[in-house]
C-alpha cells in the first residue's frame, strides 16, 4: 500500500461475504515511539461495528515504512479498556505489548 490510509483499509476491511452492515472507521494517525521490538512509527485505531453480529471490534495498528516506502504493520494491539480508539488509547496500547 502506498499510504496509511490505504494500509488500514485493507487490514481492518471485514473479509469478503455480506458485510453491508458493517462499518469501519480509523482514528487520526499519532506518532509512536519504539517499544521493545517495535520500531518507532504511526499509531492508528480502527474500529469495526457489525450490526449483524452485534459486535465492535477496536485494535490498535503500529504502521511503519519499509525501505521502499511502503507502510506495514508491525504490531496490531485490541483495544479492550477504554471502550475508544482515541489517539491517548491507541498510544497506550502500543507502549503496553
Amino acid at each position: 500500500m502506498d499510504t496509511i490510509a490505504e494500509c488500514v483499509e485493507v487490514i481492518a476491511a471485514p473479509k469478503p461475504g455480506d458485510n453491508s452492515d458493517t462499518g469501519v472507521s480509523t482514528s487520526e494517525a499519532v506518532e509512536v515511539p519504539a517499544f521493545g521490538p517495535h520500531p518507532a512509527g504511526i499509531g492508528v485505531g480502527t474500529t469495526v461495528d457489525s450490526k449483524r453480529v452485534a459486535m465492535v471490534v477496536q485494535s490498535a495498528l503500529r504502521l511503519v515504512p519499509d525501505e521502499r516506502g511502503t507502510w506495514l504493520v508491525d504490531q496490531a494491539v485490541r483495544i479492550v479498556e477504554s471502550g475508544s480508539a482515541d489517539l491517548k488509547a491507541v498510544r497506550a496500547a502500543l507502549e503496553r505489548e
